[in-house]
Parts: structure tokens; C-alpha cells; sequence
């Protein structure tokens, strides 16, 4: 019996036929899932109705006793899957703010451990090393302004340019996957004295991305909505080190706190971006602290990117697991957990190989 307008709810008929426990399996099926695609109706939301699924296939035991034992095989087998996987995403976390840590100290300490330093008056950069500077931001700058506020016409890719938006500013790297695009004669306007240009800084204003920092690495004519904060420094401090200033801790009390809510979203207020006091090394320094930190963070993306493939093919095999159980592809009737003589969760050899 299938209940309930909005959301499906199964009970089976004879529960001495039927265990609900291997429903719910049986409903995970990639089987079952590929069904539900073929028959459900595109009616401006994706559905699937209640007769639908009288039309669909399932494959059933002959015994209520061999469900049982697909059940126990699969919340086993699941159950060390989701350990492994949820393990996997903790070092993930782990691994971003160790590098958030490592960043914060070298943009706010450097990296010469025996430098002297001097207290500040900033609350969140008690001491910076003596020889450094503090500078506000605007001071740094030729360029420190937002996108056009309103929402422009939108034409065609064949008869327009290039619009960004904070879509298109991801942390330490740019997004050209999608965006839209402008009249020439609006774009040319918007950029007549304010033209972005590789080497230039996005930082995103809105949203829950926001100060998401990037370089500009792309030849590409565009212009940029209100949703960006366009920047390009001066002689005086690099775009990378700019980059690496919007993750730090301490720029993020700085956004939080430069961040104005309007209509139920904040936007981080450019004025404000402008007053932000900024611990700066000379030049040859920060160019040292940028490798340090390009060095640091490829190691750590290598790992989370090793780590991420690892969740990634974890749930593949999770997915295939429940396929093969339920359709009978994998004969569980005798299969008993083995006991556990490790704390280590048992993984397939093929899968573990890649740990």
C-alpha cells in the first residue's frame, strides 16, 4: 500500500511475506531507482504516481528468512561502509582547517620564526613582526569597487559578452563553467574605467560564498555583477597575497562583521572592505609567504583529493552492494560477520588499496 500525497509510504501487505527491513533496501536498488526515472512525469516537477507503481518490477526471496539475511548482510556491510566514508569526510575537515590555521598565521605572523614583533591595537592580530607594516586597504588599491547593481538584459552568447557573477568566483580558482552575457554596448559602458584584467582579484559579496577570493587567470571580456568586489592592487601588494588575506581567521571576523542583511541575505558591505587594516610584509617577503602557502596548500588538496576519491568509490561500491544483495546476485543466506580481531573496519582489498 502506497500513502500520502507528497511523500510515499509502503506497508507491506503480509508482513510474513514481506519484511519492511528489506523494503527499504529493495527501494535503494539501483533497479528499483532506474524504474522510478522511466516512469516518473516531467510536470514542471519530476513525479511519480501512485499507480506508477503498481507497473514496476521488484525481485522478491522465496523466504521471509533469506530477506532477513539480505537485511543483516547489508546493515553490516553499510554500516562499516558509512563508518569509513564519515571517517574519511572528519580528516577532510580536519585537513581545510588545518591549512585555514596555517594560513591565518603565516599572513598574520609570517614564517620566520625568529623575527621580533610588535603588539597592534587590532583585536583579532594582537602582534605583528616589527619590521612589518599596517595598511588599510583602500591604500593598496587602484581598483576596490562592486559590479552594476541592477540586473542587466541578458542575450545570447553570439550576440553578447561576458557577465560574472559570484557564481563564478570559487576559493583560489575562477569558475567559467556557466554565466551569462551582456550587450556590448552595456559592457563597454560598465567597464570604461574599471576594465577587469588577469591579475586582478574577485572577491564574492553575497550569499553564503561570501569572501571567496580569486585571481582573474583567463583573457576573457567580461564585466561583473554586484555580486562581486573587484579589485586590482597596487605595487605595493600582490593579487596572490590578497587572495591568501581572504582566508584567513581574521578576515573572516573582518567580513562577518563588514556584512550587511537585506532582505534575508548578507552582502559584505565594499565601504567597509576599504577600512580593512591590512598586516603587510614588504614585497620580497610576501612573495616568500606565497610559495610557502602554494606549497603547503597543494599537498593538502592532494590529500583531500586521494581522500575524496576514496568516499567517492566507497559509495559506488555501496551502491552496487545494495544492487547485487537484493537481486540475488550475491547468495548471503549462510553469511555470518566475521569477528573483528582490529579496530580497523574490514574493507574489499580493492577498495582498501587506495587508503
Amino acid at each position: 500500500v502506497l500513502q500520502n500525497y507528497r511523500v510515499g509510504k509502503f506497508i507491506p501487505k503480509d508482513s510474513k511475506k514481506l519484511d519492511k527491513n528489506f523494503m527499504f533496501w529493495l527501494l535503494r536498488c539501483e533497479l528499483t531507482i532506474a524504474q522510478i526515472l522511466f516512469l516518473q512525469r516531467e510536470t514542471g516537477q519530476p513525479n511519480i504516481g501512485i499507480s506508477d507503481f503498481s507497473r514496476m518490477f521488484f525481485p522478491l526471496p522465496d523466504t521471509l528468512e533469506e530477506q532477513l539475511s539480505i537485511v543483516r548482510f547489508l546493515d553490516y556491510k553499510t554500516g562499516q561502509i558509512d563508518r569509513f566514508v564519515a571517517n574519511r569526510q572528519k580528516q577532510i575537515e580536519l585537513l581545510k582547517e588545518q591549512l585555514h590555521f596555517k594560513i591565518n598565521e603565516a599572513i598574520t605572523k609570517g614564517i620566520n620564526q625568529k623575527v621580533k614583533f610588535k603588539t597592534t591595537d587590532i583585536k583579532y592580530v594582537p602582534q605583528i613582526p616589527d619590521h612589518w607594516d599596517i595598511r588599510k586597504f583602500k591604500s593598496l588599491t587602484t581598483i576596490l569597487t562592486c559590479g552594476v547593481a541592477s540586473t542587466p538584459e541578458y542575450v545570447d552568447e553570439s550576440e553578447g559578452v561576458a557577465f560574472l557573477s559570484a557564481q563564478n568566483c570559487r576559493p583560489f580558482a575562477m569558475d567559467l563553467s556557466k554565466y551569462n552575457y551582456i550587450k556590448p554596448a552595456l559592457h563597454k559602458q560598465l567597464t570604461r574605467y574599471k576594465k577587469p584584467q588577469s591579475g586582478d582579484v574577485l572577491v564574492t559579496r553575497v550569499g553564503a560564498g561570501i569572501g571567496q577570493a580569486c585571481i582573474i587567470d583567463t583573457d576573457l571580456e567580461f564585466s561583473v555583477y554586484v555580486s562581486l568586489t573587484h579589485i586590482r592592487p597596487n605595487k605595493e601588494i600582490l593579487s596572490e597575497y590578497i587572495v591568501y588575506f581572504f582566508n584567513t581567521e581574521y578576515c573572516y571576523q573582518l567580513n562577518n562583521e563588514g556584512t550587511v542583511v537585506a532582505g534575508g541575505q548578507g552582502n559584505l558591505n565594499v565601504k567597509n572592505v576599504e577600512r580593512y587594516r591590512i598586516p603587510l610584509p614588504p614585497v620580497k617577503e610576501q612573495q616568500e609567504i606565497i610559495a610557502y602557502l602554494d606549497k603547503y596548500r597543494n599537498e593538502m588538496d592532494t590529500l583531500i583529493s586521494k581522500y575524496q576519491k576514496q568516499i567517492d568509490l566507497m559509495q559506488e561500491y555501496r551502491t552496487s552492494l545494495i544492487s547485487q544483495a537484493v537481486t540475488g546476485k550475491i547468495d548471503v543466506r549462510d553469511w555470518q560477520p566475521k569477528a573483528r580481531k582490529y579496530q580497523t573496519e574490514e574493507l574489499p582489498i580493492s577498495i582498501a588499496a587506495e587508503k
